[in-house]
């Protein structure tokens, strides 16, 4: 039987709702639950500050992000009237450059538009590659010059933070990229910033009808910057250490057993709790942000939530004293069980970012 997961970013009250793709399991992929451990002692073990706390994200992309096509005009048929549409342009591309003029909002590209002649010069990528379209700008109805298209230029959201370094001031998050919620597509990190967040409600989790915790970010309030937005989680630097978070080891994925494990999340108002959940199954080979497969054990949590609900992504996965892991996503068809990511993954991504960093 085919199986369905969801990532688990959340919508927040007056804010647009961050990714939420829809996925089929790959059922292929599910591992042995017995990975050989190797000795570690080799192995440089940092200690990390474990946070489990809901953070609020504001994301402006590097350019604007396609998300579909509007008609100019009065005809019926939106692809033939978007002149956008009929040069080639896609559902997913990135829109860096008019006319050679660096794109850094939605609305400087209408400005763009306007200001221009009868044509523009549109500069985007797609999948990772560049290419130019010259496409025809149309004076619709209302007088207005358009080239038939609607696009995106920021997000904002809740997740959860995973762990803080304190030698290099970097928290990461998620276990999964924030992703534009029509293309399914990772939104290209132009600035960023995280603030201070606070979960208000819970939608509960049911079978086929996935959860969600809600909340408000402070507004005017920033506590770090967003240094990065890719498939194995959001990255910032911070101000201070935050509040509530706990000092681990980092447990080696090849450490990792199937079996009893504990989340750290925060699910309402108070501070972040501990919830038992156990390791089903572990995969050391997946590329992407699902090496583990968890399920919710704790009775507290499944009365409040159903399991796993939106909001949770990064939600720190602990065992054996270590820091193992980050939920990711929750299983539609049945919000007890979900997959993880592996924390040694994201940290060391982390330092690895800080290495490039330091050599610019």
């Amino acid at each position: 039987m085919q199986k369905i997961y969801r990532n688990l970013l959340c919508a927040v009250s007056a804010v647009s709702m961050l990714s939420c793709a829809v996925y089929a399991e790959d059922n292929a992929s599910a591992a042995c639950c017995s990975p050989i451990i190797q000795a570690a002692a080799e192995r440089e073990r940092p200690n990390l500050y474990v946070c489990g706390t809901p953070f609020g994200i504001k994301l402006l992309t590097d350019g604007v992000i396609v998300t579909g096509f509007a008609k100019i005009g009065n005809s019926d048929d939106i692809f033939e009237m978007s002149p956008a549409g009929k040069a080639g342009i896609e559902k997913g591309d990135i829109i860096t450059k008019i006319n050679g003029v660096k794109i850094t909002s939605s609305k400087k590209m209408s400005e763009l538009i306007m200001s221009g002649g009868s044509t523009a010069e549109l500069t985007y990528k797609r999948d990772n590659e560049e290419y130019k379209a010259t496409v025809e700008i149309k004076t619709d109805t209302d007088g207005e010059k358009r080239i038939g298209l609607w696009v995106r230029d920021s997000t904002a959201g809740i997740g959860t933070m995973t762990f803080y370094d304190e030698e290099s001031g970097r928290c990461a998050g998620l276990g999964h990229a924030v992703c534009d919620i029509d293309t399914g597509g990772i939104l290209p990190l132009g600035s960023g910033e995280t603030v201070p967040a606070v979960i208000t409600s819970v939608r509960k989790g049911q079978n086929d009808l996935p959860g969600e915790l809600c909340g408000t970010l402070t507004a005017g309030k920033k506590s770090g910057e967003i240094t990065d937005n890719c498939s194995c989680g959001l990255y910032a630097s911070l101000d201070i250490l935050p509040e509530g978070a706990n000092e681990y080891p980092l447990g080696f994925s090849d450490e990792i057993q199937c079996g009893s494990a504990y989340i750290i999340s925060t699910v309402d108002s108070d501070s972040p709790k501990r919830y038992s959940v156990e390791i089903e199954s572990i995969d050391n080979h997946n590329k992407d942000n699902k090496n583990l497969v968890i399920r919710v054990t704790d009775k507290e949590l499944i009365e409040k939530t159903g399991g796993i609900v939106q909001g949770m992504s990064g939600s720190p996965i602990i065992q054996n004293g270590k820091l193992i892991g980050a939920v990711t996503h929750v299983f539609v068809s049945d919000p007890t069980r979900g997959y993880g990511i592996f924390a040694d993954t994201m940290y060391e991504h982390m330092t690895q970012q800080c290495v490039l960093d330091d050599a610019a």
